[in-house]
């Protein structure tokens, strides 16, 4: 290789590196400590304006990743320098042994992010875009994409949690492909059916309800396309489900108050003893229709199925 072509690989590597550098502090709302020599109010105002409109969790997740790139890169860097003071006489061959790696994986990443930019992709979609840049054939290339689906994985990893544990829909941004449905004119919408109605008038008095019927959905164009709609829709169940019964009805939490009101300390505790079976028909407006606990049961069956074996492959992947 001549060594014009070894210099402008290497002045290819420098331009790589402070784009994606730019990228990452710009993601991880960083970029106003890059301005060292302006104000701090117009430090404020600028960074004001860059960040108003592309704010994401995941892009952030993946902002991480690639610092991490950048961070072995300085180090690989470094380390040629130090060789090459050590030489006696320094060849360019040393810069080019230490550095060849970064070019199959810089400029793949570059486009990555231009792409990123451009079309303003963020959330499930940023997913879908990583895992298809991660079928390639170069292993390099591959094990890099593959660490940033990884970040961008424990942010999706934190959302389920919030979700399907606590009943808690955590997405500041609207990137989880689980999202609260918002509220539409009455005259746009189609006819639901009667049952449907009667709930939904019900449930202006209980959000629980509200939230069961009308408050969340699956958001597809943030589904990632190597999770199945059918699994995407046991998280929704489950999720509203935990939610349904973290925040009990109204209905049944007055009646327990005025209940343990009325009766005291001592007697209620006697009550509690003296409650009906499971097996005794109970009604309310705070219980569910029998088809849709049944449907809640199926739904959460299959999810444990698919942890399970999702949760064994990844053992044996990593273990």
């Amino acid at each position: 290789m001549r060594c014009r072509d070894i210099i402008e690989n290497i002045i290819k590597l420098g331009f790589y590196y402070r784009e994606l550098d730019r990228f990452a502090a710009k993601s991880r709302n960083l970029s106003w400590i890059r301005s060292k020599n302006e104000s701090p109010l117009s430090q404020t105002s600028e960074f004001l304006k860059e960040t108003v409109g592309n704010q994401s969790v995941y892009r952030r997740a993946i902002a991480n990743g690639i610092v991490e790139f950048l961070s072995i890169y300085r180090s690989a860097v470094l380390h040629i320098e130090q060789k090459l003071m050590a030489d006696s006489l320094p060849i360019l061959a040393t810069v080019t042994q230490g550095l060849h790696k970064f070019l199959l994986f810089f400029q793949p990443l570059y486009e990555l992010i231009l792409e990123i930019e451009r079309d303003g992709i963020y959330g499930g979609k940023l997913l879908n875009l990583l895992y298809k840049r991660s079928h390639c054939g170069v292993p390099e290339l591959q094990t890099c994409i593959k660490r940033l689906l990884w970040h961008g994985h424990q942010v999706m990893y934190n959302q389920l949690t919030c979700w399907m544990v606590y009943g808690i829909l955590h997405d500041q941004y609207a990137e989880f492909f689980i999202s609260r449905e918002q509220k539409k004119n009455s005259e746009h919408e189609p006819s639901h059916t009667n049952n449907i109605q009667k709930m939904a008038h019900v449930s202006n008095s209980d959000q629980s309800l509200s939230d069961w019927y009308m408050g969340f959905s699956i958001s597809m164009g943030m589904l990632p396309e190597y999770i199945p709609v059918c699994v995407a829709e046991s998280i929704l169940f489950a999720g509203k489900a935990i939610r349904v019964l973290r925040n009990p009805s109204s209905s049944f939490r007055s009646v327990d108050v005025l209940t343990h009101q009325e009766t005291g300390p001592q007697t209620y505790k006697e009550s509690l003893r003296k409650k009906p079976s499971l097996n005794t028909t109970l009604t309310g407006d705070e219980l569910l229709p029998q088809s849709e606990a049944d449907k809640i049961e199926s739904r959460l069956k299959t999810l444990q199925v698919y942890i399970h074996t999702k949760i064994l492959s990844l053992l044996s992947v990593y273990c």
